[in-house]
């Protein structure tokens, strides 16, 4: 379900991107932007919650299953039986980078809309609704903090090294 709600905020994005790159009219682009941002946050705030449980799930269930793995042996039998916690963890991971996605999708509107020519005489116009758009922050957000994909990106750094640590530890400790 989240996923699915996730994607559907970044073809909104890209409907934006679409819509103001093929009609170029710069007026109703203030008040398009208005409605987007204002369901990215909407949706944010609805789903924040469960993500940040799914999150705080993926984030216990990889040390849980290095543990068992060590703690059960180290055969090809135990890494079957952990293989659904590993496609459970990579499932949330996907979830967050979608919505890192959304973010990042959020942050390059800005030069496209620099990189259209609405005419003679916008060019003032256009300016305002690039300073608008960037200082409107839209984005995808978990409790008032902006998801990034260099947020995501460290997450999975962080739980990577854990996860050799604790497998180097306990397949040097016998």
């Amino acid at each position: 379900f989240l996923l699915a709600v996730l994607r559907v905020l970044d073809v909104m994005v890209d409907v934006f991107c679409f819509q103001i790159n093929e009609n170029l009219h710069i007026s109703e682009a203030a008040q398009q932007w208005n409605v987007l941002q204002a369901m990215l946050r909407k949706t944010s705030t609805v789903i924040q919650l469960g993500l940040l449980v799914l999150l705080g799930m993926a984030a216990f269930a990889v040390p849980a299953a290095m543990l068992d793995y060590l703690l059960l042996g180290q055969g090809l039998s135990v890494l079957r039986l952990l293989l659904p916690h590993i496609f459970v963890v990579l499932g949330v991971l996907r979830i967050f980078v979608m919505a890192s996605t959304v973010t990042a999708k959020c942050t390059r509107i800005v030069p496209l809309i620099n990189s259209l020519d609405f005419g003679p005489g916008t060019i003032h116009d256009s300016q305002r609704l690039v300073q608008y758009i960037q200082n409107s922050a839209a984005g995808f957000y978990v409790f008032d903090v902006r998801l990034t994909t260099g947020m995501v990106a460290k997450f999975i750094y962080v739980w990577t090294v854990v996860v050799f640590g604790l497998l180097s530890r306990g397949l040097f400790d016998d």
